[in-house]
């Protein structure tokens, strides 16, 4: 199950912003599954504050050495949401056969 914001993309507007996981296995982040994008702080969503993960750079995420596809990332459990403080955000899910 996917946990989504009823925030839109900044940047491709396509899309919900998800709760996902990072490589490190404890760091959540917002991710944008239409674009890539990534917010690492909800208080902070601006287009200025996103980052942009590529796949010739393994996903990671810029400015740190979490990745957010691969290596133990994964969409965010409603457990670890609310546990970071960010479940009040949370306002719908997908199954993940939906992506």
């Amino acid at each position: 199950m996917a946990y989504h914001m009823g925030t839109e993309c900044l940047i491709c507007e396509g899309s919900p912003l998800f709760f996902r996981r990072a490589s490190d296995s404890h760091t959540l982040f917002l991710f944008c599954p239409e674009c890539d994008s990534v917010w690492l702080d909800p208080s902070q969503l601006s287009a200025e504050q996103a980052r942009f993960p590529e796949f010739e750079h393994r996903w990671v995420i810029p400015g740190t050495e979490f990745r957010i596809k691969g290596g133990g990332a994964r969409w965010a459990s409603g457990g670890e949401i609310e546990q970071v403080g960010w479940g009040h955000l949370v306002v719908g899910t997908f199954e993940e056969s939906e992506f």
